[in-house]
């Protein structure tokens, strides 16, 4: 069944708050009714590796908190997380919820045997966490664990995907391509590589084609962004500047300014594309209102809470 907008997340409705402050102490964790739902979902590259205990997530949290944006990481996960992150302006508490399960695979056998897979978990979480938007990474494991084609990790992606989109209408998701495979770093690597290359080209294709045209769906294109050096030893999880690299994609396609030619490190700036909203009547006159997001207000000293419009 779909699940509709709470009354207080359909209310259209804007107002402001005080800039933060900056101080020498974390900034504290704020969670309410307006901050923005994002549920990272995945294996070990959303959960984290080694010294990477949070993955890309504590660099995408610092990205919104430092650029005032509110947000509300969700998940049921919370272990092997960071208490504090490191920001350009700020050191903030991190908000350590996700869903990023290390060798799950879509469907089917992941790491270690283990029949663990998203597509049999996804629709409990979803209830439990009700997000807004929700950050898919997947398919590495079924990659390297089961004896399959990429057209059937695409088919076993396409069933992940349509089970969030019938779970609400007002659900955004993006998908991001997977990280490369270190051709010399693994038994049949070679082969695993042109199977990853071939399933995100795959993806790649379905997602920017006519199935999806309409959907409230975006293909997050990281097949370029990452480089030998941005890989573990293990050749299968990224190291922390590919983590920071992955964190900027995720941002800037939140932002409705990703290309794969902008998905670099440079300053990020408030795209021109999210209008900036200090009054109801400016809402009131925008398109359909399906998100809410905080936008700061270049204006005026404060920060609106206002809706994020997708186009």
């Amino acid at each position: 069944m779909k699940q509709k907008l709470s009354p207080k997340l359909t209310l259209i409705a804007a107002y402001c708050i005080s800039l933060f402050e900056f101080s020498t102490t974390a900034e504290a964790l704020t969670i309410d009714q307006w901050s923005l739902k994002i549920m990272p979902l995945g294996d070990s590259n959303t959960r984290g590796k080694a010294l990477d205990r949070a993955g890309y997530r504590d660099d995408l949290w610092a990205l919104f908190k430092d650029n005032g944006y509110r947000v509300n990481f969700v998940g049921s996960a919370t272990s092997e997380n960071p208490e504090i992150v490191l920001g350009q302006n700020n050191t903030y508490v991190f908000d350590k919820d996700h869903q990023g399960h290390g060798g799950f695979a879509i469907a089917g056998v992941g790491a270690s045997n283990a029949w663990s897979d998203l597509n049999s978990e996804i629709e409990d979480w979803l209830k439990q966490a009700r997000p807004d938007i929700v950050l898919l990474m997947a398919g590495t494991n079924d990659i390297l664990f089961q004896n399959e084609s990429p057209e059937d990790t695409v088919n076993e992606m396409i069933l992940l995907i349509d089970k969030i989109l019938a779970w609400s209408d007002n659900v955004y998701l993006f998908v991001s391509s997977i990280p490369p495979i270190n051709p010399s770093a693994l038994q049949d690597g070679t082969i695993k590589n042109q199977k990853a290359d071939k399933y995100n080209n795959l993806l790649a294709n379905l997602l920017t084609g006519e199935s999806y045209k309409n959907k409230n769906i975006r293909f997050v294109d990281n097949r370029d962004l990452f480089s030998p050096d941005h890989m573990l030893e293990d050749g299968i999880h990224l190291t922390s500047e590919g983590y920071k690299k992955l964190a900027h994609a995720w941002f800037k396609m939140i932002l409705g300014i990703g290309t794969r030619e902008k998905q670099d490190d440079s300053p990020i700036d408030v795209p021109v594309e999210i209008e900036i909203y200090s009054s109801l009547e400016k809402i009131l006159q925008g398109k359909r209102i399906i998100k809410k997001l905080l936008i700061p207000d270049s204006t005026s000293s404060s920060v609106c809470v206002a809706h994020k419009l997708f186009a």
